[in-house]
Order: C-alpha cells, then sequence, then structure tokens
C-alpha cells in the first residue's frame, strides 16, 4: 500500500473514471462508483479500493482489511485555480495532512 504524496500535473473527470496524474508522470484512474474494489497482490494479499464523490469533492480510500488504510479528498475550488488534498493514514492511530496546489 503507497502513501507517497507528490505534485499532482492533471486531474480529469467524467461520470465514469478520475484519472489523476502526478509530477512524476505516473497516471492512476478511479472508478468513482462509490463501491468497494479488491486488487489482488503478488504475495496473496488484497488491498482494498473505493472512490466516489461526497458534497462535490472526490475521494479515494485504499486499504488493507483489518490494516492499515489511506484516505484522500479532493477538494478543487470554485473557479478551478486550485486544489486542497486531504491526506488520512490510520494505523491504530491517525495522522492526517493538507496539500496546497495552484494552477500555474
Amino acid at each position: 500500500l503507497e502513501a507517497r504524496v507528490v505534485g499532482i500535473s492533471v486531474i480529469t473527470a467524467t461520470d465514469n473514471l478520475v484519472t489523476i496524474a502526478d509530477s512524476t508522470g505516473a497516471i492512476v484512474e478511479w472508478l468513482p462508483d462509490g463501491k468497494k474494489h479488491q486488487e489482488a497482490q503478488y504475495e496473496g494479499g488484497v488491498i482494498e479500493s473505493q472512490a466516489g464523490w461526497k458534497f462535490g469533492d472526490f475521494f479515494v480510500l485504499r486499504g488493507v482489511p483489518s490494516g492499515i488504510s489511506v484516505r484522500r479528498e479532493y477538494k478543487i475550488s470554485k473557479d478551478g485555480t486550485s486544489l486542497e488534498m486531504h491526506v488520512t493514514v490510520e494505523k491504530g492511530k491517525k495522522v492526517e495532512q493538507k496539500f496546497f496546489y495552484t494552477k500555474g
């Protein structure tokens, strides 16, 4: 399970897909359906992910059942010039961070 935070280059959203490209060139696609999806891992474990919209903001929740979880919430300003990202990591205790990005 990865919890790295890098600069965000582009966020593209449609009804069926949200794509986030970061400054390293990595691209991640999410199904914003609010349903839990499972990804099998090489070592036999499973990572659960869930993505969707809540009050107009996009969220992604990833975690290992009965283990660590990472929640990211993306809030785009009304004028589209800035993005606020809240990252919450939880494993026994909760650690929260906020990141701010501006267009330009």
